[in-house]
């Protein structure tokens, strides 16, 4: 991992910190925006922060039309992404005594149960508070890191989205505390290497600083 991450701060440089690091702000980022670019989603996050706030009661709090006005920034389906915020404050006030964070004191099975409550979160979300707020060193990955990841060699791609994600996470190992900040880092630049050159459809591959160790590449040839 750290080899992929050098060659990736070779071309993006390194990357800044996350935009959300907390829980719940993290469940928001999730749910304020849908099949949005990365700046779209920002703006409306940032649309959020600005409008209503970014704590469980604000959002409780805020008309239905506002957080319909916020999502619509972000992209389709406004009105079922404002009643997700909503319930996902609803959540954090009613079952998580106002903080999400303190799902954090759980032992891990049930921690993971009590995250994957709030809508539109998955192992792959959970995965990523537990990075950020430096819980549990686990690569967590985006679905553009997870693409690059597999093209790369690590894991099997299958239908199941979730197989694969677990696939590739077993393929890279265990971690440690030690690499809180390489996995925070592969985090941010593999889903940019996924935007940006190793697309869905029609990678651009002649750039790319992986291409030498990448299998995908390899089969071009």
């Amino acid at each position: 991992m750290k080899r992929i991450v050098d060659r990736l701060k070779s071309i993006y440089g390194a990357p800044g910190a996350p935009r959300a690091v907390e829980p719940f702000a993290i469940v928001l980022y999730e749910n304020v925006a849908y099949l949005a670019s990365d700046e779209r989603r920002a703006a409306a996050f940032d649309e959020l922060r600005k409008r209503v706030g970014l704590s469980p009661v604000a959002i409780a709090r805020a008309p239905l039309a506002t957080l319909r006005a916020v999502a619509r920034v972000g992209g389709v389906y406004p009105e079922l992404r404002s009643s997700r915020m909503r319930e996902a404050a609803r959540i954090v006030i009613e079952e998580f005594g106002g903080d999400a964070a303190s799902a954090f004191a759980e032992p891990p099975p049930r921690r993971r149960r009590l995250l994957k409550k709030f809508p539109a979160i998955g192992d792959p979300g959970v995965d990523r508070m537990l990075l950020f707020r430096r819980i549990e060193p686990v690569a967590a990955l985006d679905s553009n890191g997870l693409r690059v990841l597999v093209r790369v060699g690590y894991g099997i791609e299958s239908k199941s989205y979730s197989a694969t994600y677990r696939s590739v996470q077993r393929a890279l190992g265990a971690f440690t505390a030690k690499d809180f900040a390489l996995l925070i880092d592969a985090y941010s630049l593999l889903a940019r290497h996924g935007r940006e050159l190793c697309k869905r459809a029609a990678p651009l591959c002649e750039p790319c600083p992986l291409k030498q160790s990448c299998v995908y590449y390899s089969t071009l040839a």
